[in-house]
Order: structure tokens, then sequence, then C-alpha cells
């Protein structure tokens, strides 16, 4: 078998190289994952008053923080799988 070699990318002028996908992937996959990010923070944020529940709250809050713990790690390998 004979296996040719590709050029290193940064030896490729800008001009030649080859597309990075649709427009709307490079605008929407952005936008929403920053929105997600945004809603995983605001969520654990509003569970801040869970603490304040005398017997109940830190389990709560700790239910909630591990939720969005999850919600994160998915979203890190949505990224990574890109």
């Amino acid at each position: 078998m004979h296996y040719t070699m590709t050029p290193p990318i940064h030896t490729i002028p800008i001009s030649s190289r080859g597309s990075h996908g649709k427009l709307s992937s490079k605008i929407l996959f952005p936008l929403i994952f920053n929105l997600a990010q945004v809603g995983l923070f605001v969520t654990m944020l509003s569970a801040t008053p869970l603490l304040l529940l005398p017997v109940v709250g830190r389990r709560a809050f700790v239910a909630v923080v591990n939720y969005t713990k999850d919600g994160y790690g998915r979203l890190r390998r949505l990224v990574l799988r890109r």
C-alpha cells in the first residue's frame, strides 16, 4: 500500500483551504451553545436560595448543581465531537 502524505495545514494558503461548513452552522451552533451555557449558569444561580431551607435545602441544591454539571459535561462533549 502506498500512502500519500498531506501537507501540514499551516503550509496551505488560506485561499486554497476547503470550506469549514455552512454559514448557518457557523452562526447557529455558537449561538445555541452560548445560550445553553447561560441557561445552565442561571439555573445554578437561581438554586442558591435553596440553601436557606433548613432540612432539604442542601440536598436539593446539590441535586441542582449535579444536574447542571451533567449538562455542562454534555455541552463539552458536543464541542469536542465536532
